[in-house]
């Protein structure tokens, strides 16, 4: 493995210990940064609850809120 290939390889090392600290403490999720237009309560509630339901949103929690949401509905989609 030449020094370019070590290099990336330590990058994505670096990148995947960043990501399961974000997982489990979520230090870059703010609710707030959701909120683009504070005085739009109609869509702001919407985005409220589709940013925590999307599996990708910026609290790197996965599917948690997803997967609870679907139970506390009763709704098995898995």
């Amino acid at each position: 493995m030449n020094e370019l290939e070590v290099f990336f390889k330590q990058i994505e090392s670096i990148e995947n210990k960043y990501n399961e600290l974000n997982k489990k403490n979520a230090h870059d999720f703010n609710i707030f940064t959701l909120m683009l237009k504070a005085g739009d309560e109609v869509n702001l509630h919407s985005k409220f609850i589709a940013e925590l339901l999307n599996p990708k949103g910026t609290h790197h929690q996965g599917q948690q809120f997803l997967a609870l949401f679907l139970e506390e509905i009763k709704l098995d989609i898995y």
